[in-house]
């Protein structure tokens, strides 16, 4: 895994464009994305048809007929036809977010889903034999209100997303790499996409004269630059299937971004797309790089972590102070400092830790502790053994800048100089740094005065990135209350 040769020059453009930052509007995302906006519409449409059904038995069988019927067993049909009618509809790719925004997308598929619905419901009532337990009039009724219902339902949630695309949100920024005649066609349809993409540009760094019309930005090292300081969340190869070797280094240089990554192998639009694969205007597009904690992940795990953050920051607040008092009373000095760390995507972030040295080191003057340090205070060397000092981080977590577990962030001098030789070490990247990680719970904890035990962190943070899971995090968070406090090679 240690190497040298092309991650030398990922290591410089990392270390040219990160320090300059992500600028907070371009990369901070919306937790609410394309990918949620389907199931959140299906949420919606369970309810508007169990809402339906329980209308019309207020109408019909309350007030119409007076007669007094319990409603549990009209839930429980609303319930299973709610659930026939959402699975029919995600079957014809109604919730996908290009047919949600279509006006004319809309409504067949809604009339197949109601229809599918009533005659899968009334077969399963006959071999059941509750047929006769139900009114058919409430049925008929039930099925049309929630036809009008979603058709409503439907046309203002089209309306809501077209306001917010025109506003920006929901917007899928994508950068082309490659300038042939595949390039051409895949621009010039991305440029008439009237599904909310923008294209923020065209990269190669062997520009073809087919694209002289569109204009290229620059080479792998411009996009990875733009890619830091703007938004980007879709990279498209336009690249022929013969091209491996380009397609293989280009995917690795991109393995640094929190991107997707896709390839569109041909310029000609195909008459049928074999399964799995998507389009654009005909033109097959291969998923080839999903983004870490993407859709509702991203959203369960900003949840997790500020629920947790303050409420240990609650419990452990007395503690906290008497810390502070510690420091205060042991030298002179802040109690707590803030050291500057690349986090997400590069970006460079303030953290904090409580203070345990007579020195405030920065950026590029950052020495590693090692054992006996004549920097660290008295009571430094407890608190960085017991990482005690990592408690303030808890901030960092309230304020967006690091998650509660994820990838040790490293002090920028540290970063560029491991970033030049360890492949993979830039992934870390792709998510947010944390407070403990994977790779601490399992002793890799303190100084990493060789290669190789940056190695070891790198193996464990990329297999956390790639396997991540609510359950994960919560393991790790119980690890660290017996294993990841303390080690020997932490001083």
């Amino acid at each position: 895994m240690i190497g040298r040769g092309e991650t030398d020059t990922l290591a410089d453009e990392v270390k040219t464009s990160g320090v300059g930052g992500v600028n907070a509007s371009g990369q901070l995302r919306s937790f609410v994305s394309r990918e949620t906006i389907g199931d959140i519409c299906l949420m919606f449409d369970m309810l508007t048809i169990v809402c339906a059904a329980t209308l019309a038995k207020w109408l019909y069988i309350d007030i119409y007929l007076g007669v007094d019927q319990p409603l549990d067993m009209y839930l429980a049909a609303a319930a299973a036809g709610s659930a026939a009618a959402v699975l029919c509809l995600r079957y014809q790719g109604a919730y996908r977010f290009e047919a949600l925004i279509q006006a004319h997308g809309q409504v067949g598929p809604i009339l197949t889903g109601i229809t599918v619905t009533g005659v899968a419901l009334t077969t399963f009532g006959y071999f059941l034999k509750v047929g006769d337990d139900f009114s058919r009039v409430w049925f008929v009724l039930w099925l049309g209100l929630s036809t009008f219902g979603l058709l409503i339902f439907h046309f203002h949630f089209r309306w809501i997303l077209s306001r917010a695309l025109a506003r920006g949100m929901l917007v899928r920024h994508v950068a082309v790499y490659g300038s042939g005649s595949i390039a051409a066609a895949l621009s010039e349809r991305l440029r008439h996409d009237d599904s909310g993409v923008h294209l923020v540009g065209i990269f190669d760094d062997v520009a073809a004269d087919v694209i002289q019309c569109c204009g290229v930005n620059g080479g792998i090292g411009a996009l990875i630059e733009f890619a830091q300081k703007d938004r980007l969340d879709e990279v498209i190869l336009a690249l022929p299937m013969d091209r491996t070797t380009q397609i293989s280094s280009v995917m690795m240089h991109l393995s640094a971004l929190p991107v997707d990554v896709q390839l569109c192998p041909s310029p000609a639009p195909l008459s049928v797309l074999p399964d799995r694969i998507s389009s654009c205007d005909g033109l097959p597009i291969l998923g080839l790089v999903r983004k870490p904690m993407d859709g509702w992940a991203r959203l369960l795990k900003a949840i997790e972590d500020r629920l947790l953050a303050a409420a240990i920051l609650i419990i452990i607040a007395p503690f906290l102070l008497m810390i502070a008092l510690l420091i205060k009373l042991d030298s002179p000095g802040p109690v707590v400092f803030r050291q500057r760390r690349h986090g997400f995507n590069h970006s460079i972030f303030d953290v904090y830790k409580f203070r345990t040295m007579s020195v405030l080191e920065n950026d590029h003057q950052v020495v590693q502790a090692k054992r006996d340090d004549p920097r660290l205070t008295r009571v430094g060397p407890f608190l960085r053994r017991t990482s005690l000092d990592e408690l303030p981080q808890l901030f960092n977590v309230l304020k967006g800048d690091m998650s509660l577990v994820g990838p040790r962030p490293h002090a920028i001098a540290h970063n560029e100089h491991y970033a030049k030789f360890l492949d993979g070490y830039a992934s870390r990247h792709r998510v947010k740094p944390g407070i403990t990680g994977w790779a601490q719970v399992h002793g890799l904890r303190g100084e990493t005065d060789t290669p190789e035990k940056m190695e070891k962190r790198v193996v464990y943070d990329l297999y956390y990135i790639d396997n991540w899971s609510i359950w994960l995090d919560m393991k790790i968070l119980v690890m660290t209350l017996f294993r990841g406090f303390t080690g020997s090679n932490a001083y």
